[in-house]
């Protein structure tokens, strides 16, 4: 696997042995395409927080998503990139990367993910409610 020293952006169909370190930003849940095999994607971003779309399709799922955790930290080689449909992209990226059985995805342990998305730190009402409900006063209800 060589450096992960390049960024998404510059994965394009022409690129050759090439290894990104991505966070996995977005999970989106499995579903059936229209042939009724399964579909299951993601967005990586690097770094610098480009993005790309990531799918896994058919048997390929049930291998390979169990490896692929929420803001888990990877170093990704040699997926197969193609231009992504319009009608279906999610990033800005033209590219989206296909994950095979035997795509190299190695995990790097001990590196926090550089996020570029902050996760909402708000606590939820009924949290609040239940520490103190003597400071709380209701302002209105919706």
């Amino acid at each position: 696997m060589a450096d992960p020293t390049q960024l998404i952006y510059e994965i394009t169909t022409q690129t050759n042995n090439w290894t990104v370190r991505v966070t996995v930003t977005e999970d989106i849940p499995t579903m059936l395409c229209f042939t009724s095999s399964k579909l299951k994607r993601y967005v990586f971003t690097d770094i610098e927080g480009n993005e790309v779309i990531v799918a896994i399709y058919a048997s390929n799922v049930d291998v390979l998503s169990p490896m692929i955790k929420l803001y888990g930290v990877y170093d990704i080689s040699n997926v197969d990139v193609r231009l992504a449909d319009e009608k279906y992209r999610l990033t800005t990226n033209p590219f989206q990367w296909n994950l095979r059985r035997h795509t190299p995805i190695r995990p790097v342990p001990g590196v926090n993910p550089q996020l570029r998305y902050f996760l909402d730190s708000r606590t939820p009402f009924n949290l609040i409610a239940n520490e103190d409900k003597a400071k709380i006063q209701t302002a209105g209800t919706i």
